[in-house]
């Protein structure tokens, strides 16, 4: 698994700092996901999915997320990477932002600054915070 958001930092970490650098990512996705949904006050609409788009081993499932709060749908694209028999988000295009490159923008700067250390320290920290948070419901 090549991770995109950590860009050409990954080739130079070791086995073991990668599984620890996927491990505690994907615990901070899932986290931070889980908080937001149950903080988001969907209206009586919810969720719509009004496009997809499929070409070859690729695909982009568009979505609009409704609220009772705003009257226009936030936009969300999942990318997806069909792998191994399976279809495999690998991006999320949030209001025309790509998650993937806004994280390996933030890695980069922090490694750059800091180390590979540095950053696991963060991230270590931010999944705390989130795990302080209460879910609701």
């Amino acid at each position: 698994m090549n991770l995109g958001s950590t860009g050409q930092h990954w080739h130079t970490l070791t086995p073991q700092q990668r599984q620890e650098f996927v491990e505690l990512f994907t615990d901070l996705q899932e986290r931070s996901y889980i908080n937001r949904i149950a903080n988001y006050k969907a209206g009586p609409q919810g969720v719509r999915y009004p496009k997809e788009d499929l070409t070859d081993d690729h695909a982009i499932v568009h979505t609009e997320i409704m609220s009772e709060h705003d009257p226009l749908p936030a936009k969300v694209d999942y990318h997806l990477l069909h792998k191994d028999g399976d279809w495999k988000a690998y991006d999320i295009v949030i209001e025309g932002i790509s998650l993937v490159n806004n994280y390996r923008t933030q890695f980069n700067t922090i490694i750059l600054k800091d180390s590979y250390a540095g950053l696991v320290k963060q991230m270590r920290t931010k999944l705390a915070q989130e795990q302080a948070v209460p879910e609701k419901g």
